[in-house]
């Protein structure tokens, strides 16, 4: 009877290590799990883009930089993101312009340009361009990775920099972003952006005083608008047009009804990125 009892507590004692090893081990994968995840997570990276490289990156969504020895390069891995940032000409300041996810990395001696002779290159998986660039003066306080304020240029003198995604959300939430080359890095870029509102002006008042019905649908205005705008010689596709309109018809006020039909619904963007399905314009 002894024996039983002895035998019984070191089978039950036996089966409490065991399983006490087994959710250890387990802690012990989820904890090594958990490192893994941290280590493979996301980072997030600030580069310098000169306005005269912006159209090949657009083409190409391949990234070079001019220091063949930086080590941030070095680091960027797939599924990291990318925020660009150039100083203006026009505006002579430091903006954000854009970002992209990180595709693959891969190293090519060759150089994309004489200047950038980095041989480690970083292939996009697509740009994202702002509306508008975002000034770097304008949101500087709200940034973790800036510490001296009064000298903003300095975070900046590096062409490639890792942030933090605190960061890295603020700047991309700031702006409505495009799939499209902004307008304001065309060739004439601000003389351009003027050409197409002025565009929507004149074809809005010949609808206005063609048109027997006191609506038109937004479509249809864009179909006209885009054969306006290329009868002047300018490249824009449709949906180039459409886009335009979408998210800079707010500058000019004008007025939008609703559609019973889903096809005629269009997404317009107010000022800070807000939008709203739209099915007509309102001649009045």
């Amino acid at each position: 009877m002894h024996l039983d009892i002895l035998f019984s507590t070191v089978y039950i004692w036996s089966f409490l290590f065991k399983k006490q090893m087994l959710l250890l081990k387990g802690g012990i994968h989820i904890r090594q799990l958990t490192l893994r995840s941290a280590e493979g997570s996301s980072k997030y990276w600030i580069c310098r883009i000169d306005e005269e490289h912006l159209s090949r990156i657009d083409e190409q969504k391949i990234l070079s930089i001019a220091n063949a020895e930086s080590n941030a390069v070095k680091s960027v891995k797939a599924e990291d993101k990318v925020l660009f940032f150039t100083p203006l000409s026009n505006e002579k300041s430091i903006s954000f312009i854009g970002y992209g996810p990180v595709e693959e990395t891969f190293n090519d001696p060759e150089y994309l340009l004489d200047s950038l002779k980095s041989g480690r290159k970083i292939k996009l998986k697509g740009i994202k361009y702002f509306t508008e660039p975002i000034p770097v003066k304008d949101i500087a306080n709200d940034l973790k990775f800036i510490k001296d304020k009064e000298n903003l240029p300095y975070p900046f003198k590096s062409e490639f920099k890792e942030i933090n995604e605190e960061d890295f959300n603020y700047i991309t939430r700031k702006m409505n972003s495009s799939k499209t080359f902004p307008v304001y890095f065309e060739k004439m870029s601000f003389t351009m952006d003027e050409f197409l509102i002025g565009s929507i002006k004149g074809t809005y008042e010949i609808v206005k005083n063609t048109e027997e019905s006191n609506q038109i649908e937004i479509k249809e205005f864009i179909w006209l608008l885009h054969k306006f705008v290329n009868s002047y010689g300018i490249s824009k596709s449709y949906e180039d047009i459409l886009e335009y309109y979408a998210q800079n018809i707010w500058k000019l006020g004008f007025k939008h009804s609703p559609s019973r039909n889903p096809d005629n619904l269009v997404k317009l963007y107010g000022p800070r990125g807000n939008s709203q399905r739209f099915g007509y314009i309102k001649l009045v």
